[in-house]
């Protein structure tokens, strides 16, 4: 079983590219919704089931990391965990057409005191922009065909004299794993399949 420095590093590196997917096919930017404004209700918007409707006309959306971490990096670190920061934007935009735009451009950073007088530190950073589109089944939102991705996360760990760093670009997340959602008023939470996560924004 991996140590709790490991599962830490995990983690956080998990709760930084939560959402996030790559792709090989490429989209035109009219496939791609807007990130700066609400949406404007369309005539789809009229046949919408009221959470998706939430969904489209709440965009864009700003994912809540840190009070993810907080909520679960404590307990998967036995208490050990003594410093979480976390900074940048992670949003979410979702058009009438569930035409899909993830942008992220954060830093988290986390410290470690270990057993035997050693510590432990990790520091993520994530940017880049992942577009693709969702179907609606059933209340759960599908991913599509045609998703790119130009998200990058590096994670760097030092911790008992060494120092290591990983580059992760080929992220498995809402590009290929169907999404349950739940949206109301200024809420949502994604829960990825498969994943213990739910991943809140406002």
């Amino acid at each position: 079983m991996p140590g709790p420095s490991a599962c830490v590093a995990a983690f956080l590196l998990a709760s930084t590219v939560a959402l996030t997917g790559c792709g090989d096919d490429k989209q035109t930017p009219a496939q791609t919704p807007s990130s700066s404004t609400k949406q404007v209700p369309s005539p789809a918007a009229d046949l919408m089931s009221p959470s998706l409707k939430c969904l489209v006309e709440g965009s864009p959306w700003h994912a809540d990391v840190d009070q993810l971490m907080r909520e679960t990096a404590d307990r998967l670190s036995n208490g050990m965990l003594k410093d979480l920061s976390h900074s940048g934007t992670s949003t979410l935009t979702v058009d009438a057409d569930l035409h899909v735009r993830y942008v992220q451009d954060t830093l988290t950073k986390a410290h470690m005191d270990l057993p035997a007088g050693q510590s432990f530190d990790t520091e993520v950073t994530t940017k880049g922009t992942v577009t693709g589109s969702w179907t609606d089944e059933d209340g759960k939102l599908v991913p599509g065909d045609g998703w790119t991705s130009t998200l990058k996360s590096v994670q760097s760990m030092s911790g008992g004299g060494q120092t290591t760093t990983a580059d992760m670009t080929d992220m498995i997340g809402l590009s290929k794993k169907p999404v349950t959602y739940t949206c109301a008023k200024d809420n949502l939470k994604l829960t990825m399949q498969g994943s213990k996560f739910t991943i809140p924004f406002t």
